[in-house]
This record gives C-alpha cells, structure tokens and sequence, in this order.
C-alpha cells in the first residue's frame, strides 16, 4: 500500500513537473497569450523545436552579415513587426533538411490558416506538399552548394483545407514558390498563391485579400460597366477611361484567339465556375500587365472577371 502511494505521489510530482517546464517553454518563445492557451503540451514541444531550429540558423546567419542584403530575411528578422501588405504572398523558410522553420504571419490571408498551424501540421516541408510535387522540393533542397547564388522556382499543391488536423482533402491551393539559398543553409522563398478555378466563396475572399488581385465587371459582350478600386490602381485607367472600351481592346493580340474561343464558350456554358487563362492586358502607360484572369457567367446577364498579377 505505501509503495502504490509513493508511486501515486512520484507521477503527480512528475506530472508537475512537466506542467510547469512547459509553462515555462510558453513564455521563452515568442507566442501571443491567444495562442499559447490554444496549443497542447505536445504542440509546445514541436513548435519550440522548430522556434530553436530558426533561431540557430539565423545566428549564423547574423555570423556573415547576410541579414542585411537580403530583402526576404530581413522581413523574416522584422516579422514581429508584420509583413508588408503590399507583399503578393507570402514567405517560407525551409532548412536544407527539409524542416519548415518559418511561415510569414499573412499566410491566413491566403490559406486561411495561421502561421502556427502550418508549422505544426506537419514535421517537414514536403509533408503538406501533393506527392507529386515532392521531387521539385528534393531538387531544390539537393541542389549543388555552388548554386546557392541561383533563383529557384517550381509550382507546387498544398493540401490546406484541414491542415491542422493534417487530413489529405481535395480542397487544395496551388502555389508558386520564387527563393532561393542564404549561405547554403537556408532556403527563404516567396509562395504565391495561384487563382484558379473553385467555388465563388474561395475566389471572392482569395481576391479581396490579394493585393495583387483586382475585379471587373463586363457586359456580355465584354465591355466593360466596373473595375474595383484595386484594378484602377493597378492598371491606371478610371472608369470613364473604360467607357465604351472591351476587354478585347486592352488584350494583347495574341491572346485574342483564347480569349474569343473562352468567352464564347462561357456564353454557350453559362458556367459560373468560369474559365482560366493567361493574359497580357494594356496598362494605361502603354505597356502590358502579365495576368491570370478567371471569368464566370453573371446571373444577371454579366461577366466578371478576376485579374491576379502574375510577374
């Protein structure tokens, strides 16, 4: 009986223990107090071991001074301040084994997650990935040091929709990821988020948050009736400058063909998932804007349009 006690008494102490260690944990790494009661002890755990994997990688990278020439670094190094609105996407940092080390706070602007939870949801980068696209990541992460000046870029899909539970689900998000390597150990990249063809809810709230992204209204004959306040930034025209003015006038010859055989189609259809395509549109300053457009059919008799810039 007092050896079942004592037993009792030393897991209740243990028990204790671990309880005010990881207590102790939550306050030593940079976490909101909205966040720190949300994570388990577990979540703590992982999520100090990827804080400390961040932090030794940029102390040697404070070691050579390349805080200072980088731009994404230095917003990785400022992030507690927020990263700039102005960005069209987001940043990632992914150690040359694999492990997801930073996720920039306005992920959930994109993905609709924070960045914790992309942190936690998997142990490494390729994790969250499609399994298709794993060998573009391992190309990238297995590349010869001496290319460690070189710009990368590959398009990946991640599965995000119930990311923190890490369930595969086909609600997934395609993605362009522009980086490259900081000394060799450390590859900081810039993750664009793609506009694509999916539900209305997911593209309105996808283009209002994008500060790449703009909206059009057209008549069916592709004339356009409104441009948001972000397109008329973006392209330089006001509304009176598109009056009586189609889309077909701003598309760059050879995109007519595509535009003409989608828009057709989108008339016979009456689709409101809409049509995808690239497009090169006439800025008022006489030169073209890349662009990904998705165009759906109005209920109303009308035709929107989705702009993404796409650089």
């Amino acid at each position: 009986m007092d050896s079942e006690s004592n037993n009792f008494g030393s897991s209740k102490h243990r028990r204790q223990q671990l309880n005010k260690g990881v207590e102790q944990l939550k306050k030593a790494i940079p976490l909101s107090q909205e966040d720190s009661n949300k994570l388990s002890q577990l979540q703590t755990l992982h999520y100090a071991c990827i804080y400390m994997r961040k932090e030794i990688l940029i102390s040697n990278l404070k070691e050579t001074n390349m805080i200072q020439k980088d731009d994404l670094l230095n917003n990785i190094m400022q992030s507690q301040h927020g990263i700039s609105d102005a960005m069209h996407g987001f940043i990632i940092a992914v150690s040359r084994s694999g492990h997801l080390v930073y996720v920039s706070d306005n992920v959930i602007n994109y993905l609709g997650h924070t960045s914790i939870d992309v942190l936690l949801s998997a142990d490494k980068f390729c994790d969250i990935l499609h399994p298709l696209d794993e060998q573009s990541l391992k190309r990238v992460l297995e590349s010869n040091p001496k290319d460690s000046d070189k710009q990368f870029e590959f398009y990946s899909t991640w599965y995000v929709s119930k990311i923190r539970r890490r369930v595969y689900t086909r609600s997934d998000t395609k993605i362009k990821i522009t980086g490259h390597f900081i000394n060799n150990d450390l590859f900081v990249a810039l993750c664009t988020p793609m506009l694509r063809i999916a539900d209305r809810e997911f593209i309105d709230h996808f283009v209002s948050s994008s500060q790449n992204c703009f909206t059009t209204v057209h008549n069916l004959d592709l004339r356009f009736s409104e441009i948001c306040e972000k397109g008329k930034n973006i392209l330089g025209y006001s509304e009176m400058d598109l009056q009586h003015v189609s889309l077909y006038d701003l598309a760059n010859f050879k995109n007519l063909k595509d535009l003409r055989k989608n828009h057709k189609s989108l008339l016979s259809n009456k689709s409101q998932r809409g049509k995808l395509e690239k497009i090169e549109i006439l800025m008022k300053n006489g030169t073209y804007l890349n662009c990904l457009v998705n165009m759906h059919y109005g209920p109303n008799n009308y035709i929107v349009c989705r702009f993404q810039i796409f650089k």
